[in-house]
């Protein structure tokens, strides 16, 4: 529905110049989740942003933990400065939507302004885009710019707005002016013309982040032109070693020319829910409610809606991904940021269960030589009663020799999904990569091999299709489940990714785990597997990932292959005969006496 779209309001003409509020209600609307469109009304947070430290800033507790500068947007541009903030936030506060009409604002009352706005992914970058439209599709027609080109990134007002006669001041407002919003990993973007406001969203995910930004902050006029320009850099937290982190702790601590702004998640007003009438929270709670003096309504929505919610979805880690989404400080924010993908307790689990190789060797001349500190580890010979899958990553930087990258190989058994190999190299090429894998895929029973064939790894998968005979053939996933078709090798894409990580936490997150891990560098990369929120995972900064990836890649397709039989055999039996597929008997040679007993409380939250 629309909030009383037909209402007239009388504007102040010269007012919507200088006061952005004011212009944001007046002539923009917005999305609203539950309420649909509405007029762009500033949240507390918003104009905190906007006008700086309110006057009970140092003595109400409220703004204890928070960071905002004495002077906020409205008074630098007032005094003819420019803005320079790097903004620490919450998830889903608005401040994306703040920034994107700070933008709009300035290309449609000024003459010949350009805008750049960096998201973090296409998707983000094209729902920016449709929030730009909103506003000027939204905007009452006599002062609605006329668009001159508006193609799927950019919005250009080039000539004056229509039905100006009685606004002067908007005549040339939107004259050449543009917003242009760009996805972050094209190197190239903005770099080619002068950005009056630069604005870098969720700049925390960026995929080289320093690259990125250091060649725009370029565009942006210094100097006696400076005045009235913008750069904004605003995201969640990550990791405490990333690019938004530095930029974040220099502004902090005064560093150079940008200011810092943390805001809590609790000054909200919307991340409440009505507490029930005689609710009893924990010690815990109560203090945390006294130490950021919540009201009992927004306690309630943190421990029910957030860390309920969230523990729904990544079991025993619920709490982590809220602190993380909805920091109450800014160490917190940091801190949190970027955790492990997998859950603590169960890879605290399987590190006690590593151990030494039975056998160590090399692949030469297409065959295997044992040797002591090979780089192929053995922890199981193979049986000929049991099925194995093998999945191999293709390393490097898209040629597959050396850099930060390994080509690697992970041998997983059925039953238990038991790790029962491994090999890895940095200067390997990838066509040579396939003989190193055929002579371990024969050795392990003729094991099935799934390449991941993204970039050097074609090469990879097509020479092994040729040599030998047991690849993974592809089956193309959609909402309907797994289809097989003539392709082979594994495609990881964003939703693979997510089926492949999904999968592997559901059996870490058995009582207790349904695999085993052997390999102490495997379990090493498992732990600086980090998720980055918004189903984002990948190594820490610094750190190798190319063996959690073919873990990943071996256990999906042991699922695709084999486990998932074992489930539809159990319902096809009769019932007399119906007894769930137990492993425990394989892997309890790894096992803690007394580690699963009937009836236990889950392991994770013990």
């Amino acid at each position: 529905m629309f909030d009383q779209p037909s209402r007239k309001l009388a504007i102040d003409d010269a007012r919507l110049l200088t006061d952005f509020p004011y212009y944001a209600y007046h002539l923009m609307w917005v999305k609203s989740k539950s309420e649909g469109m509405k007029r762009f009304a500033l949240n507390n947070a918003q104009l905190l942003c906007w006008g700086g430290q309110p006057p009970d800033y140092h003595t109400n507790p409220r703004y204890r933990f928070a960071v905002i500068p004495e002077l906020g947007w409205k008074h630098r541009l007032a005094q003819g400065g420019a803005i320079r903030d790097v903004i620490l936030k919450y998830r889903q506060g608005g401040i994306s939507t703040l920034t994107l009409g700070l933008d709009f604002w300035q290309i449609h009352t000024h003459f010949g302004r350009s805008a750049t706005v960096i998201a973090h992914d296409r998707e983000t970058s094209e729902h920016l885009l449709e929030i730009a439209k909103t506003f000027h599709t939204m905007m009452p027609g006599t002062y609605r710019p006329h668009i001159s080109s508006n193609n799927s990134r950019q919005l250009v007002f080039a000539t004056p707005i229509r039905g100006g006669e009685n606004l002067p001041q908007f005549a040339v407002g939107g004259l050449r002016s543009s917003m242009t919003i760009e996805t972050a990993g094209h190197m190239g973007s903005g770099h080619g013309r002068t950005n009056h406001i630069l604005i870098s969203s969720e700049t925390a995910r960026y995929p080289n982040a320093e690259a990125i930004m250091d060649g725009l902050i370029e565009t942006v006029p210094k100097g006696v032109d400076r005045a009235g320009t913008a750069v904004l850099f605003e995201s969640t937290a990550e990791v405490a070693s990333d690019y938004f982190h530095a930029v974040y702790q220099k502004a902090r601590t005064g560093g150079g020319e940008y200011n810092a702004i943390f805001l809590p998640w609790y000054l909200c007003e919307w991340y409440e829910l009505p507490c029930p009438k005689g609710w009893e929270f924990t010690k815990e709670q109560r203090e945390m409610q006294q130490e950021f003096t919540l009201t009992d309504n927004q306690l309630f929505w943190y421990w029910e809606e957030a860390v309920k919610g969230e523990d729904q979805k990544h079991p025993g880690r619920g709490e982590k991904y809220v602190r993380r989404s909805y920091p109450s400080t800014e160490t917190e924010a940091f801190i949190t940021g970027g955790f492990n993908v997998y859950p603590d307790r169960a890879l605290d689990y399987l590190d006690r269960r590593t151990k030494p190789p039975i056998l160590e060797g090399e692949v030469q001349s297409g065959k295997i030589v044992w040797r002591k500190s090979g780089r192929l580890k053995i922890w199981e010979k193979p049986d000929p009663d049991t099925s194995y899958v093998i999945g191999a990553d293709v390393g490097g930087s898209g040629e597959g020799i050396g850099g930060a990258n390994e080509s690697a190989i992970e041998v997983f058994a059925h039953p238990g999904y038991r790790q029962v190999a491994e090999w890895s190299s940095e200067w390997i090429d990838p066509r040579s990569f396939a003989y190193a894998i055929k002579p371990i895929g024969e050795y392990f029973n003729n094991a099935i091999v799934a390449v991941e064939i993204n970039n050097a790894g074609t090469l990879t998968n097509s020479e092994l299709e040729s040599i030998y005979g047991y690849v993974y053939k592809w089956k193309y996933f959609n909402r309907t489940g797994a289809t097989r078709n003539n392709l082979t090798g594994w495609q990881t894409t964003h939703e693979t990714k997510v089926i492949m990580v999904s999968h592997m936490n559901s059996l870490m997150s058995q009582s207790p785990p349904n695999l085993l891990i052997r390999s102490p560098l495997l379990l090493s990369q498992m732990r600086t597997f980090l998720d980055y929120g918004g189903d984002i995972y990948r190594p820490s900064p610094g750190t190798r990932g190319d063996l959690n990836m073919s873990a990943l890649i071996a256990c999906v397709c042991l699922w695709q292959e084999y486990a998932r039989h074992d489930i539809d055999a159990f319902f096809n039996r009769a019932p007399e005969e119906n007894k769930e597929p137990d492993y425990r008997g394989v892997m309890r040679d790894d096992w803690d006496p007394g580690d699963h007993q009937e009836g236990a409380s889950h392991w994770l939250l013990l």
